[in-house]
C-alpha cells in the first residue's frame, strides 16, 4: 500500500516530499500546542479560542463561525465553550437582533488569563526569522497559493482572507489591490484573516 510516511513511496516526487515536510510541521504545531498546554491547564483548543475570541469581532464569534473556522462539530465547539465559560473566562452575551443567537465574549477574567499566555509558535517564528526575506517571500505565496486551492468547507476554511473579499483587485499585469486600505497587495502582503475583511455580495 502506497502511503505518505513509506520513505519509499514519499521520495518519488518533490509534491509528496514537500507534503510530507508539512506534515512534519503539522507535527511541530502539535508538540508546542502541548506543551503549553502543561504550562497553562488549558487545552489546544480552549487556547486557540480564548485568543480568537480575544482578537476577532463580536458578530464573529458565534458558534456557528467558530464551528467553521476550526473545522470541529457544533458538540465539540459548544463542549469548549462551556467549560471556559464554568471557569469564567468567557461569557456569553445575547444577540439582541436575534435572540436565539448568542455572541462569546472575553471576560476581564478572561483578559487575565489572556495576559499570561505565552505565544505557543515563537520557536517557529525565531527558525522563521533565520531565512532570507526572499525565500520567506516565495514560502508564503506558495503556501497563501495552495491554502486558496484547499480552501473548502472541512478542509481548509480561509474565512476572511483576500481571497474572497470584495474589497480585493487583481489583474495580470499589476500587483492585487486592496479597495479598503487603498494599497497595493504583493503575493507577500495579502492576507489570511483580515480584520478589514468585506465579505462578498
Amino acid at each position: 500500500m502506497q502511503h505518505l510516511y513509506d520513505p519509499a513511496y514519499q521520495n518519488q516526487s518533490l509534491a509528496l516530499r514537500t507534503t510530507a515536510a508539512l506534515d512534519k510541521l503539522a507535527d511541530v504545531f502539535k508538540t508546542l500546542l502541548w506543551e503549553s498546554q502543561k504550562e497553562h491547564q488549558l487545552s489546544p483548543l480552549q487556547q486557540k479560542l480564548l485568543i480568537f475570541v480575544a482578537s476577532h469581532k463580536p458578530e464573529e464569534n458565534t458558534v456557528s463561525n467558530l464551528v467553521q473556522e476550526f473545522n470541529l462539530t457544533k458538540a465539540t465547539v459548544s463542549d469548549c465553550i462551556s467549560t471556559l465559560v464554568s471557569k469564567k473566562w468567557l461569557s456569553k452575551q445575547l444577540n439582541h437582533k436575534d435572540n436565539r443567537r448568542f455572541y462569546i465574549e472575553l471576560t476581564a477574567q478572561g483578559e487575565e488569563k489572556l495576559k499570561g499566555l505565552t505565544d505557543f509558535s515563537e520557536p517557529l517564528q525565531k527558525a522563521l526569522a533565520q531565512d532570507s526575506e526572499e525565500n520567506l517571500k516565495e514560502l508564503y505565496k506558495s503556501l497563501y497559493n495552495l491554502l486558496g486551492r484547499l480552501n473548502q468547507p472541512q478542509l481548509a476554511t480561509l474565512n476572511r482572507s483576500c481571497l474572497d473579499c470584495q474589497a480585493y483587485r487583481s489583474d495580470p499585469l499589476n500587483y492585487a489591490f486592496c479597495m479598503q486600505l487603498r494599497v497595493q497587495l504583493p503575493p507577500e502582503n495579502r492576507r489570511l484573516d483580515c480584520p478589514e475583511y468585506i465579505p462578498k455580495k
